[in-house]
């Protein structure tokens, strides 16, 4: 059995070798001030390396798929999967995984879309494949790392939506407003959580948004106030915030003084 020292070290969240209060890593792992050394590393040794899920995609037409994501402790992932069209109709089709925490609050959320053809539209793929990793030297592996022990007690959900494209099908604009789709579903109504975007799709929804007051990544869906950062949304509710006017009144937006300009280079240098 491992030292409870090398225990704390594979958290990652903590320098190696740096003396530390136990009540830190207590916290992190969810565990009470009082929790004894044994009992820390019998929770550090029970977290899991990884937190694989896989769903096979059913519509009830024909068009089907699947999806698969893999988070692990070093902050990196996999996420991968397909769809593919079998029958006549063409498809325009959206997935989305959540990874959802133990208090209902969701924690990461991973999307494709995109449109396959099926019989209707000789010559167009009708099966379309994704695959992205994810490494462990970026800024959303820090984020992974950081909360693996909400991770490892997640559960994951697949929501899917799709319409006829094609010849058969006008399209009806399903693909299009990726960001407030993916945070009125996603983060709106749930407890209070930064949502990490895992995937390229979701990673720049906050570029898209226009934003109260002219600011981009900062909007409000459904009553809260939606920040956006890199691969990330923060929500923070606004009671009685309704759209437009009334609610751009609710936010100030001025530019960064000097000393605050200053502040940020050295913070973030």
């Amino acid at each position: 059995m491992a030292s409870l020292r090398e225990g704390i070290d594979r958290l990652t969240r903590f320098a190696p070798g740096v003396a530390l209060n136990l009540s830190e890593a207590a916290a992190f792992l969810g565990l009470g001030p009082s929790t004894s050394g044994s009992a820390l590393l019998e929770a550090i040794e029970a977290l899991p390396d990884e937190m694989p899920f896989s769903k096979p995609i059913e519509t009830g037409a024909p068009l089907g798929g699947e999806v698969s994501l893999t988070l692990r402790r070093d902050g990196s992932f996999t996420f991968k999967g397909h769809m593919h069209a079998s029958g006549l109709p063409s498809y325009a089709y959206r997935i989305r995984v959540l990874v959802r925490g133990p208090e209902g609050q969701v924690l990461a959320a991973a999307q494709p879309s995109g449109k396959v053809f099926g019989w209707d539209t000789p010559g167009r793929p009708s099966t379309r494949p994704w695959s992205e990793v994810g490494t462990a030297d970026t800024e959303r592996a820090k984020i992974i790392r950081n909360r693996w022990p909400e991770i490892s007690r997640c559960n994951f959900e697949v929501h899917r939506w799709s319409e006829l494209t094609g010849v058969l099908g006008a399209g009806l604009g399903l693909l299009e407003d990726i960001a407030t789709f993916a945070v009125t579903a996603a983060v709106v109504g749930s407890p209070a959580a930064a949502c990490l975007f895992i995937g390229s799709e979701l990673e720049s929804a906050g570029t898209s948004v226009p934003g109260l007051g002219g600011v981009v990544g900062l909007c409000v869906v459904g009553g809260s106030v939606l920040i956006f950062g890199p691969s990330v949304v923060v929500p923070a509710t606004v009671a009685g915030a309704v759209a437009g006017a009334a609610v751009d009144s609710l936010v100030n937006v001025r530019s960064l003084s000097q000393d605050e300009i200053d502040l940020g280079a050295d913070l973030f240098e």
